[in-house]
């Protein structure tokens, strides 16, 4: 199953339930059901009464009328102070607290209302066919004309909210009106996308919807089965402009391939910034994000899910549905009003359901679309699919986009983070992304990020859990750590450690030998010490170590290297090209060394450097030392005569362990020490990753 559109009741449908009834003293039911304000309120219009009801915060308002005429329009004002009744010639205007009118407006011969809207508390536009009215209701409750705009081509319809007007001249041609208040009307015509036939422009082909923080007139082609989105200036601009999204930019958005017939039409909504289509005739809804890198619906079409009162899915779409702005259904029918929402978390198991076998994997985009969800599941969704990736076998390729996909929020988030203030809009929305996902951080733009921890814990190490394929799994382990450098993000240490104990644990030496040569797995101490620790299973792991050491500089983790695999030369010469270790080499734990060797060459080269102790150093010359006095007892009996106090020999002349080259002391602006036992040294290896 796919994310789903699900209706839910609202929570004081019953309340509404006795409105669309006409309870309380009403009689003759409902007359009139018009969806008043910028989408938050419903007025009914009933013989004897008015009613005002709030879907946002399940308030309602009743006014008292006696409503004798024919009711093209109703609208209270925004502060419930008056309301406004339009029939066909004439505007009344009613006191709410004594239900009577107070004043009337008469439209001028040879023109009809088509609508009202109220600008501010005490200021309402009247729409008629061949112009535009603003009327003030002044002290002594006068209702004065302040602005008029004429119409040199009747108006046929109009859409109002938000401040922003749009009506319809003829059949085809649409304009906009900045409304404000005691200000004059602005308009801008809307450059129509071009088509052969131009079709006539109906009100229902039309919505105005609000879109990541931008407003746009978004038109159904229903004979075409596509979206055109025409973003509508702010207000506060001095010349509106109406853009044109083209196909290119993202703002053509197909239906799915859902043709509806003659008979029936489409209907939008939004919701997270989300655009939901619901086709009438199929009776199936699509769910469409603009910003997608994909013009098409992410999935496919689904009907309308009911979690609650499942037996209303059969009057679903039903003729006695009225969409409102931004996501509610009234049933005028049943006195129901239902809220629209998308439901993501059954997302991860329907992705690839039904899919070609020749289609594109959705997943990357899916993924991209629920960074900008502000939906409190979307980070847990967000984890699920990648883990249902690696457990169903899904090609690298797509965990390698979907990983990338991550990374690059990561890496907004890493290098721009965000304030509290930034990330107050979400506070309401997020929390727990999912049990056990922890809070969700997001970027300044509100994108999810889902960090390396999160990836570690809940997907990568709960995949080794279950034991999956091991080449598989390091090279997932591998790609995860390409994209995290691919997009300019140091990988953490667990990561790497991970990767290394999961190719241990699996005897893949020489791959672990190749990825520390080509520099995959970065140098760190903690690394180090685990392939120092991997030298008893595979010896080359002692000399990646060391290696590792020496560029990170931790010149006495090599002389402790060193002196553990008893390499007492190469010892010796990093203490004389690094004085300051002296501190760290007693003679007692070398020459015990020498003598466990039985080489008594060696023996003789250990005991002369600790004699005569490079200069700088802190050390005193061994034959001074009470605790190696049984070394020089040792020495005077091997060779004979009691060590003199003169200049111990080159270490590197000695003539001992002709494996070792010798290596000159460093400089002074010198960082590493080069120290090779076995093998050449890989500083001529690539220094980066091969380019992605």
């Amino acid at each position: 199953m796919a994310a789903q559109v699900v209706l839910e009741p609202h929570s004081n449908t019953q309340a509404f339930t006795c409105m669309c009834d006409g309870g309380g003293g009403g009689g003759g039911g409902p007359a009139l059901l018009r969806h008043d304000g910028d989408g938050d309120d419903l007025v009914l219009a009933a013989r004897t009464k008015l009613t005002r009801f709030n879907i946002t915060n399940n308030k309602y308002f009743v006014c008292p009328a006696n409503n004798k005429h024919t009711t093209r329009d109703i609208k209270f004002s925004q502060d419930n102070s008056f309301v406004s009744l339009a029939s066909k010639t004439e505007v009344e205007f009613i006191e709410t607290t004594k239900g009577m009118p107070f004043a009337v407006y008469q439209v001028e011969k040879k023109a009809e209302i088509v609508g009202i809207y109220w600008v501010s508390r005490d200021q309402a536009l009247v729409i008629a066919t061949r112009y535009l009215v603003l009327l003030q209701v002044g002290r002594g409750k006068k209702v004065i004309r302040l602005k008029n705009q004429s119409m040199s081509t009747p108006v046929t319809w109009y859409i109002c909210q938000h401040g922003m007007l749009i009506v319809c001249c003829g059949d085809s041609q649409l304009f906009l009106f900045v409304l404000k208040s005691n200000t004059a009307l602005r308009k801008a015509r809307f450059e129509l996308e071009q088509q052969q036939p131009q079709p006539k422009l109906y009100r229902s082909d039309f919505t105005i919807c609000e879109l990541y923080g931008d407003m746009y007139l978004v038109h159904v082609i229903a004979v075409a089965c596509k979206l055109v989105l025409y973003r509508i200036p702010l207000p506060d601009k001095q010349r509106p402009e109406c853009v044109l999204l083209t196909e290119g930019a993202g703002g053509t958005c197909p239906t799915g391939g859902v043709t509806p017939t003659s008979a029936g039409k489409m209907v939008l909504q939004t919701y997270d910034n989300l655009i939901i289509i619901h086709n009438t005739v199929t009776k199936v809804s699509t769910i469409v994000d603009i910003k997608s890198s994909t013009p098409s619906p992410i999935l496919p079409p689904h009907p309308l899910s009911f979690n609650y009162l499942p037996e209303a899915a059969a009057a679903a779409y039903g003729a006695s549905w009225q969409y409102l702005s931004p996501n509610y259904v009234v049933d005028t029918a049943k006195g129901i009003c239902w809220t629209v929402t998308v439901q993501l978390e059954p997302l991860p198991v329907g992705l690839t359901v039904g899919l070609p076998e020749d289609a594109p994997d959705p997943t990357p985009a899916v993924v991209e679309m629920l960074q900008r969800r502000a939906l409190p599941a979307a980070k847990g969704i967000i984890i699920e699919i990648v883990a249902q990736c690696i457990s169903q076998g899904r090609p690298l390729k797509v965990l390698c986009d979907v990983f990338d996909t991550i990374n690059r929020v990561l890496y907004d988030y890493t290098t721009n983070p965000p304030t509290p203030q930034s990330q107050q809009p979400y506070s309401k929305a997020i929390g727990c992304s999912g049990a056990g996902v922890g809070p969700t951080a997001r970027t300044v733009d509100g994108l999810v990020v889902v960090d390396q921890g999160d990836m570690f814990t809940h997907v990568l190490n709960f995949a080794d859990e279950h034991k999956y394929e091991a080449d598989r799994m390091i090279s997932i382990y591998i790609e995860y750590i390409k994209s995290l450098n691919f997009c300019r993000i140091e990988p953490e240490q667990f990561i790497y450690a991970r990767l290394v104990s999961l190719i241990v644990s699996h005897r893949q030496f020489y791959q672990l030998q190749q990825l520390a040569q080509y520099f995959v797995i970065a140098d760190s101490n903690p690394l180090a010490i685990q392939l120092a620790s991997l030298g008893a299973v595979f010896p080359p792991t002692t000399q990646l170590a060391l290696d590792m050491f020496n560029r990170l500089g931790l010149h006495d983790r090599v002389l402790e290297l060193l002196l553990a695999h008893a390499q007492l030369l190469p010892a010796l010469r990093l203490i004389r090209s690094c004085p300051q270790l002296c501190s760290m080499a007693p003679p007692a734990r070398f020459l015990d060394a020498a003598l466990a060797s039985g080489d008594r060459v060696l023996y003789h080269t250990v005991y002369k450097f600790f004699e005569s102790p490079p200069a700088g150093s802190a050390l005193r010359p061994v034959s001074q030392l009470p605790e190696c006095e049984r070394f020089t007892t040792q020495f005077a009996a091997w060779f004979g005569v009691p060590p003199a106090r003169v200049p111990s020999p080159d270490v590197a002349r000695s003539g001992s362990a002709p494996a070792v080259a010798p290596t000159p002391p460093l400089s002074p602006k010198a960082t590493h020490l080069q120290i090779d036992l076995r093998r050449s040294s890989s500083t001529n290896l690539p220094a980066a990753l091969p380019p992605r």
